[in-house]
């Protein structure tokens, strides 16, 4: 098993005795699984985070007294939670500082 890694069982493809490393499947394996990951590490989300993060100039959105936050950052926050409807579509994304993305936390 690869150093650092915690186990989690055995894999959860059907005949496979190896030990599962992440989201219950083996280093083999894993990689067939569609999805899995974290989102950053899609091409896709990878292009949409870019685009959003130009898009906003690599600057917090928020308004504070009418003028936007002047901290450069590169946090997404979704201004509707997938959890909650919301989804990756570049209308529902914005460029939030730390500091905001834990108020509205």
């Amino acid at each position: 098993m690869p150093r650092g890694r915690r186990s989690t069982g055995v894999c959860a493809e059907p005949g496979c005795p190896e030990d599962a490393i992440d989201n219950g499947r083996c280093a083999k394996h894993r990689k067939l699984v569609v999805g899995t990951g974290s989102r950053g590490s899609t091409y896709k989300w990878r292009k949409t985070r870019k685009r959003i993060l130009e898009r906003d100039g690599h600057q917090c959105t928020e308004l504070i007294d009418g003028l936007r936050c002047p901290i450069k950052t590169d946090l997404l926050d979704y201004i509707e939670r997938v959890s909650e409807g919301g989804s990756d579509e570049d209308k529902n994304l914005r460029t939030l500082c730390a500091l905001h993305n834990l108020k509205r936390g």
